[in-house]
C-alpha cells in the first residue's frame, strides 16, 4: 500500500470496522499524590488530521460521558477546524467552555516492541504534564503527512486534564489495534475508557453505563 494512502485510510479503517473480540485498556496512569476528583463538565478534544475522524472521536466520547451524568461537549463546537494548531485559540476555547476537565484523545502509532510499555513509562512530565503543551505535540504528530504510515499498529490514547490546573490527572491507552483486522473498533474502546474513568473516580458512576457502542456506519 502506498504510504500516502496508508496515512489517509488507517484512522478511517479503525473507526469503521466492527468488533469481533473483547476490547480492553492495556494500561492506565493516575496523577500521584492527589485524590481523584469527579469531573462534571468535560470538553472533549479529538485530535486527527481528518475532520470526520475528529468528529467521530468527539461524538462517541460525548455520548458515553453523558451516560455517566457528565455535561460533555465536543471541541468542534468552540474550536473550528482552522484554529486547531493555535495554542492561544485552544486555550480560549477551553476557557469559554467553562469545563472543569479537558479530555484529549487520538490514535497513536506504536511498534511491537513498545506496544505494552507501562503507563508510568510513556507518561512523562516533560511531554504530558501541561495541557496545552501536550495538545500541541499531539496535533503536530498526527497531522504529519507520514505519521500513520510509519506504524503497522495503533493504540487509542486518552488523557484527562484538570482545566484549572492544566495538569494531567488520568491517562489510558488501549491494546494495539490492527487496522487490517476485523477485531477493531473505536466505539468499544471509548466505552471501556469511560468505564475506567468512572471506576477510578474521575467521572460519576452510572448504573446504565454503556458497554461500548460499535463504530460501524458512523462515517459517510
Amino acid at each position: 500500500m502506498p504510504l500516502a494512502l496508508r496515512h489517509a485510510i488507517l484512522p478511517l479503517l479503525v473507526l469503521s470496522l466492527a468488533a469481533c473480540a473483547p476490547t480492553r485498556l492495556e494500561t492506565t496512569w493516575v496523577e500521584p499524590g492527589r485524590a481523584p476528583v469527579a469531573y462534571k463538565d468535560i470538553l472533549v478534544l479529538g485530535v486527527a488530521a481528518n475532520e470526520k475522524v475528529r468528529r467521530a472521536y468527539e461524538d462517541h466520547f460525548v455520548a458515553a460521558l453523558k451516560a455517566h451524568g457528565v455535561r460533555a461537549r465536543p471541541g468542534r463546537a468552540l474550536l473550528p477546524e482552522g484554529g486547531l494548531a493555535n495554542a492561544g485559540t485552544v486555550r480560549r476555547a477551553v476557557s469559554a467552555s467553562g469545563a472543569d476537565g479537558v479530555l484529549i484523545t487520538h490514535l497513536v502509532g506504536v511498534t511491537a516492541e513498545t506496544s505494552r510499555v507501562p503507563a508510568r513509562n510513556y507518561v512523562t512530565t516533560s511531554l504530558y504534564g501541561g495541557l496545552y503543551h501536550y495538545y500541541g505535540l499531539v496535533y503536530d504528530n498526527v497531522t504529519e503527512p507520514d505519521y500513520y504510515a510509519r506504524f503497522r499498529l495503533l493504540a487509542f490514547e486518552t488523557n484527562l486534564y484538570d482545566a484549572k490546573r492544566e495538569r494531567l490527572v488520568w491517562s489510558g491507552r488501549s491494546h494495539t489495534l490492527d487496522p487490517s483486522s476485523e477485531q477493531t473498533t473505536i466505539g468499544e474502546v471509548i466505552g471501556k475508557v469511560t468505564e475506567a474513568l468512572a471506576s477510578a473516580g474521575f467521572i460519576p458512576k452510572s448504573a446504565d453505563s454503556p458497554r461500548g457502542t460499535r463504530a460501524t456506519g458512523i462515517l459517510p
